[in-house]
Parts: C-alpha cells; structure tokens; sequence
C-alpha cells in the first residue's frame, strides 16, 4: 500500500475513534465546559448593572435619603379586589414540646453535578423522595429543563412538576421568617427554598452570585443552625447533614424574597395549613412579604437593602400594583449603582435570572425601553445567555415599539431554549409571527 495511502487511513482511523470517544456523554460534557472555560478567560462576557432610563435624577434624589425620609409603599389593589382582613405577622411561637433538634429522615440525597444547573432538579427530587416518590433528579430535569443547559427553573415550575408529574400537592409562597421553617419541620414537612449564595462557577472558576436551591430537613436551636441537603455541596467533600447557621440562612434567603416551597400529600392539606396560618394565602403571604421588605428598608443597608427594595417590587408585581413596583425597583437599581464596589458582589445582574418582576412592572408601565435593556444587561452576564424569560420579555418589548423583526429573534431564540414555552407561543400567534426558522 502507497505511503500516503497508508497515512491517510491512520488519518481517518484517527478521526473516527476520537469521534466515537467524544459522543460519550461524560467526556463531551467536559470537553464542552474546557472549551467554554477557554472562550469564557479570552472573552469574558460584560459586565454592567443595569440603570433605569425614566426619571432616573427623581430616582437618585429618593433612594440615597436617610432610611428615615424613605417612602412606604402601600400596595393599591383593583377595585373587584376583595377585602381582606388584618394580619398578624408576629412570629408565631412554636410548639411547647418541640424538641431543640430536629431532623427529618427518609430524604434520599442527590446532587446537581450531573449536568447544567442542575440544582432545582436535585433539590426538588429531594423533597419529593421524602414522600415516596420513587424518581430521580434526572427525572425532574427532563421535564423541568428541556433546554438541560437553561440557566434557570422558577419556583411555580418546580410547583406544577410535582403537581402534575409526581401527584402530590405543593404550596409556593413568599415573605417566609425562620419560626414558619421550624414548625413546618416540626409539623413533619421538608421545606425547599431558593437563596442567593457565593458559589464557584463551573464554567470560569470564579466564585460569583447566583441563586440556588436547598432543601431544609431539620434544625438545631443549640447551634442556632438548619440542617439542610445541599445539592451543590455533596458528599464526601462535605457532610450530608449540612448546617447553615440562622444569620447565615436569612441572608441568603432575603435575595429572592424568602421564597419557599412545601410539598405534601394530598390528606396533610388541612394538617399544613394549620401551621401555615396567614401564609395559607397566596394575598396575605405578599402582604406578609410586604411588610418584611418596609421594615428592612428602614433597618438594613448595604446590599441587604438593595434586596429588601427588590423583594419589595417583587411582592407589589405579585398584587398587580405595577405603578408602585416600579418605584421600588427603580430605587432598587439606582441605589445599588451607589455602593461602593466592594459591596457589589460579582454578577448580581443575574438577579433577573431568578426574580423577573422588573420585566412585568416596567412593561405594564410602558417602560418599554427600560425592559429591553434590563434584558440586554441580564443576558450579558453570561457567554451562554440561556435564559427563555429574558428573551421573551426583550422580543414583546421589541414588539411593542414596532421592531417585529428583532422581537422575532427574540422569540426565537426563548422557544430554542425552552422548546414550548407557553408565554412565547402565545405572543407569536398574537403577533401573527411566521414559525422559527
């Protein structure tokens, strides 16, 4: 055989076994994250935190006064809104006989490191396995995350998941306080939440903010701590009860409005609400999560007040007060452009990721513009922008103000990384879009 021959076919042999190699999923999955880790050193994506356009100089008059001359948002409701009666948000006390520590077993631990951003998955499987579920996060993702390298899953996606693929029941609620988590631990339900937290980034290395999920399985008052099942820290790098002291959980939880989530069985519904009280409904928990978010305007500052001035646009987006949530997020956003820089941890842009009421306020205020650069600004927090809601919002403002055919990039764009998403679906049709390319 010619020379050439003979080396052209070692060529092709070459080829042929490093592509069967790298179709092995384990291998491409790490190959990916080499090249991206190597795109991400050379061409880090930009990084700038959003300003709102509209009455900006208004806006910085009123956020950088004195905690004292800060306006309190009330929230204004709709005419047919019904009447509700007062609440009482005073801790409520726990049960006499319950005991200092409490850990609740029979949670079968998992963790993310299976894929992207895995940590709603785990988590979720977590606290549905405490109820006999017999799946795994593997399982959630594959529903949860059609797109398996989309940034992030919402909580209500989380919620409809166990509804209707696992057939347990669950409660989403906001505005949640350390003594609510304990007697729902003491009542004997494992409670699952979302928090900001500082974590090493897979794909550069660097310890930057974003959100993330845990789940809650016990407490004990003589360490002042929760028990949790972390997804992220897994063993046997780290222990599987793992301790996360009060301070610590409350200001983590405070960035994504004490979010939490319950999952039961169907027959513990009137068991939970009665530990539930107030926050057995849906009006009173943002009421709740409201006040929470006055006081600590009022109390708290650094980044914590930025959070608190979010959650409270948050919760005002939840009731429809769309006038007033601008106001927060505005004051929100122009104070958080006032702290100093080593205040502002890394990528606290991708707050939007996890929280999207700003999109909703500056919309329905006919802040078109502004939506479409908190979108921009969200989106360029990373090299890998796979974020459905980011793109839609962007693609309805776009439609908004006539550019049809960049919000059908847009669209597009939201339907590749999340196939079927209803909201985007719908505004094509409305828009009488021709279908995705």
């Amino acid at each position: 055989m010619p020379r050439p021959v003979k080396f052209l076919l070692v060529i092709l042999g070459f080829m042929l076994v490093m592509c069967m190699v790298v179709s092995i999923p384990p291998i491409r999955t790490r190959l990916g994250s080499l090249f991206t880790r190597i795109q991400y050193a050379l061409f880090p994506p930009k990084e700038s935190l959003f300003v709102p356009q509209s009455s900006v100089a208004t806006t910085v008059f009123e956020t950088l006064q004195s905690a004292r001359d800060l306006p309190t948002l009330v929230p204004s409701f709709p005419d047919d809104t019904p009447t509700t009666p007062p609440i009482d948000t005073s801790p409520q006390p726990t049960a006499t006989n319950a005991p200092a520590r409490i850990v609740l077993e029979g949670i079968r631990y998992m963790d993310q490191h299976f894929g992207w951003n895995m940590c709603a998955p785990a988590n979720l499987a977590m606290a549905l396995s405490y109820w006999g579920w017999p799946g795994t996060a593997v399982d959630v993702a594959r529903a949860v995350k059609p797109f398996d390298r989309d940034k992030n899953v919402m909580p209500y996606e989380l919620v409809d998941y166990a509804r209707n693929d696992a057939h347990l029941e669950a409660v989403l609620r906001y505005g949640g306080t350390i003594t609510l988590i304990k007697q729902l631990l003491a009542g004997g339900f494992p409670v699952l939440i979302e928090k900001g937290a500082m974590i090493r980034e897979t794909i550069s290395g660097q310890v930057t903010w974003m959100g993330h999920y845990s789940t809650v399985v016990g407490y004990d008052d003589d360490a002042e701590a929760f028990i949790t099942r972390d997804s992220y820290y897994s063993p046997p790098d780290y222990p599987l009860d793992y301790m996360v002291t009060y301070s610590d959980f409350i200001q983590g939880w405070r960035a994504i409005d004490y979010t939490f989530i319950v999952i039961y069985k169907p027959d513990m519904t009137d068991k939970l609400f009665s530990i539930l009280r107030d926050y057995g409904d849906a009006l009173h928990s943002d009421q709740i999560a409201i006040q929470i978010a006055q006081d600590e305007i009022q109390t708290l500052g650094g980044l914590d007040r930025f959070f608190a001035r979010y959650n409270l646009g948050s919760s005002l987006v939840r009731l429809n007060n769309f006038a007033d949530a601008v106001t927060a997020y505005d004051q929100a956003y122009v104070y958080l452009n006032s702290l100093p820089h080593e205040q502002v941890p890394p990528k606290i842009g991708r707050m939007t990721w996890y929280q999207t009421g700003p999109y909703y306020a500056y919309f329905y205020t006919g802040r078109y513009q502004d939506v479409i650069d908190l979108a921009t600004s969200s989106l360029n927090m990373t090299d890998e922008p796979f974020m459905e809601e980011s793109y839609y919002w962007r693609g309805r403002s776009r439609a908004s103000i006539g550019d049809n055919q960049d919000a059908a990039v847009d669209l597009c764009k939201s339907l590749e990384y999340h196939p079927g998403f209803e909201p985007t679906l719908t505004l094509m049709q409305t828009l009488n879009l021709p279908p995705c390319p």
